[in-house]
């Protein structure tokens, strides 16, 4: 009898494990996966090129708080950060993507050892650490690792974007790099909300 209790209670304790990252996920943490993984690596790429580790952060949680805004609303209730990600970067979204964002789409999650579609003129085993460092920056942003350089920002963008956003305002663009607190100036255009919507 003990021992089928201790079985039951087992049981139980693993569908409540089991249930978890899905119920986490819902109250506004991330459930990673590989797969989210490479898609928020892939956008650091397609957003930010190579070596951007500041742009990053601020990439990733611009993502975690429009995910986060989202929640509670019906029609998102489904949403996963990872599809949040892919709704949100270019380079997953477009349909049509351009040579570029078609070689970004088939970098792996792990190592990049071949060629994932580079043109001729590069040698795409120059990249592979680059690689390394940009899943390094994914693996720290999960951790909580990374500082976010601009906490008010809601978009990121380009000179495409200006007069197109309604209801932001433009942010400056120069902030202290994580990495040596040095002044740098990113690559994007940040808006913060103008009013309290995202």
């Amino acid at each position: 009898m003990e021992k089928t209790k201790t079985l039951i209670a087992v049981g139980l304790l693993s569908l409540v494990l089991a249930s978890r990252p899905a119920q986490a996920e819902t109250a506004g943490e991330i459930e990673w996966t590989d797969s989210t993984r490479l898609a928020l690596a892939q956008c650091f790429v397609g957003e930010a090129g190579w070596g951007a580790i500041t742009e990053y952060s601020a990439i990733a949680h611009i993502l975690k708080r429009r995910w986060q805004s989202i929640q509670e609303q019906p029609k998102y209730a489904d949403w996963t950060f990872e599809r949040m990600v892919r709704q949100y970067c270019a380079v997953h979204r477009v349909g049509s993507p351009t040579p570029r964002q078609v070689w970004v789409r088939r970098l792996p999650w792990g190592p990049l050892e071949g060629d994932p579609g580079f043109e001729e003129t590069v040698k795409w085993h120059y990249f592979a650490t680059q690689w390394d460092k940009i899943r390094d920056a994914v693996t720290m942003f999960e951790a909580g690792e990374l500082r976010d350089p601009m906490p008010r920002a809601a978009h990121w963008g380009g000179p495409m974007d200006h007069g197109r956003l309604k209801n932001v305002k433009l942010l400056p663009g120069i902030v202290k790099s994580l990495e040596d607190g040095k002044k740098i100036q990113l690559q994007n255009y940040f808006y913060a909300p103008s009013s309290s919507r995202l």
